[in-house]
């Protein structure tokens, strides 16, 4: 229904009825005023009664002087959102000062919280990382668990960050962590990556790097003293001078461990040619047991002289 600033009568007469809370008009020709609604009509009465609804409020006061009663409606701001309101956060953004991971917080909103809406959205800002199982209360509504993205596993030491907001959403029954929150804490081989996530943190513990080599390698330690687990190793062999004379001269490279099974085992990287420029490469995976990783270098002659080969090996534990 329109509303105008003034209602007028054309016909008859205006009276303020303050006892009633309204202006009563009536004369000659009137029986009441048409109400429609986008068009259709709702009644006809000889009173307008503005009622507030949800949300809406309405004053009305007495303008004698311009005869005519003047009504503003306005925003309750009590129970709708305004746009100063969302900029700010207040409707979801929960701050936890507790020291502890027993999260509380109050939304600051226009209204408090009254009770927790399956679906419902925050985001959490705690000022202490969690060690294990953790809780939230909104609002003093109650005490609800966070739990993992399956809304049945504790989350893990530290997968909530100190500083590092997350958003929560409640199932009906616990506050669920979003599917990106990450692992919390990694093993020794892992770190944690921007997105919380453990990712692997490269951990070298041997490495050669030899050049103008001319002759065989007897077996040296690269890892002296590994601890059983997956190994990785990267070797490179590279004819750095071709042989000035001669032919039929090659290198191979063998890498010797004991093997999870207790075995000794040497792997071999053959097929390099001393004659001419060349590489040679060789990445392998190793599950050790115990005792020395060792490298070594067999040299076959042939009839060559001159030649020289560089080798670079790196070794890396995976588990």
């Amino acid at each position: 229904m329109p509303v105008e600033a003034v209602l007028n009568f054309t016909s008859g007469g205006c009276t303020d009825d303050p006892t009633n809370g309204r202006t009563d008009c009536n004369g000659t020709g009137i029986s009441g005023l048409n109400i429609d609604v986008n068009g259709a009509a709702q009644g006809n009465q000889p009173t307008l009664n503005l009622i507030s609804g949800t949300g809406i409020t309405q004053i009305c006061s007495n303008n004698a002087g311009a005869n005519r009663v003047d009504c503003t409606p306005s925003l309750n701001t009590a129970v709708a959102l305004t746009i100063a309101t969302s900029q700010a956060g207040r409707p979801d953004f929960c701050n936890s000062t507790t020291g502890s991971d027993s999260y509380t917080c109050s939304l600051n909103a226009a209204a408090s919280l009254t009770a927790y809406t399956p679906g419902m959205h925050l985001t959490l800002d705690a000022d202490t990382s969690n060690t294990g199982a953790a809780t939230l209360n909104v609002d003093g509504i109650g005490v609800k668990n966070i739990k993992q993205p399956d809304g049945v596993t504790d989350p893990t030491t530290g997968q909530i960050v100190a500083g590092r907001p997350l958003t929560l959403f409640f199932d009906g029954t616990v506050w669920r962590l979003p599917p990106n929150a990450g692992v919390g804490t990694c093993d020794n081989l892992h770190s944690i990556s921007g997105s919380g996530n453990c990712i692997p943190t490269p951990s070298i513990l041997g490495s050669v790097a030899l050049t103008s080599q001319t002759a065989s390698l007897g077996a040296t330690n690269l890892v002296s003293t590994p601890v059983a687990g997956m190994y990785r190793l990267v070797t490179i062999a590279q004819t750095t001078t071709a042989a000035t004379a001669g032919s039929g001269c090659s290198l191979a490279v063998t890498i010797g461990y004991t093997d999870s099974a207790g075995a000794a085992t040497n792997n071999t990287i053959s097929g390099l040619s001393l004659a001419a420029l060349g590489r040679s490469t060789g990445p392998m995976w190793l599950m050790v047991a115990s005792g020395a990783i060792t490298y070594s270098t067999t040299r076959t002659g042939g009839t060559c002289s001159g030649d020289q080969y560089a080798l670079n090996i790196v070794a890396e534990r995976l588990q």
